[in-house]
C-alpha cells in the first residue's frame, strides 16, 4: 500500500523515472510473493505511464482499461497533458 499510493505516486509527481522504475519493480516482486494482484496492477500502470512518459503514447488507450477511480485519477495526474490526449485517443 505504500509504495502504490504512497511514494510510488511521489515519485512519478516528481519526474523521477528512475526511481519510479525502482520503485515499480519492489511493489511488482512484493505483490507477486504475495499473491496482491490488486497492487500488481499498480505496478503496471506506473510502468505503462514510464513507457507512454518515453514518447510511446500509443500505450495509454490500454492503460486507461480496467482501472478503478483511484487508479484512473493517479493516471491522470502522473500524466498531465499527455493522457488527455491519449484518453481522447482511446474514445475516438
Amino acid at each position: 500500500w505504500a509504495l502504490a499510493l504512497g511514494a510510488l505516486p511521489v515519485a512519478l509527481w516528481r519526474g523521477d523515472d528512475a526511481w519510479a522504475r525502482d520503485l515499480a519493480g519492489q511493489l511488482e516482486e512484493h505483490a507477486e510473493r504475495h499473491g496482491l494482484a490488486y497492487w500488481s496492477d499498480w505496478a503496471r500502470l506506473a510502468r505503462q505511464v514510464l513507457v507512454a512518459r518515453s514518447g510511446r503514447l500509443e500505450t495509454l488507450p490500454g492503460a486507461a482499461r480496467g482501472l478503478d477511480a483511484v487508479q484512473g485519477d493517479h493516471l491522470v495526474t502522473w500524466l498531465g497533458a499527455a493522457a488527455g490526449a491519449g484518453v481522447d485517443a482511446a474514445a475516438q
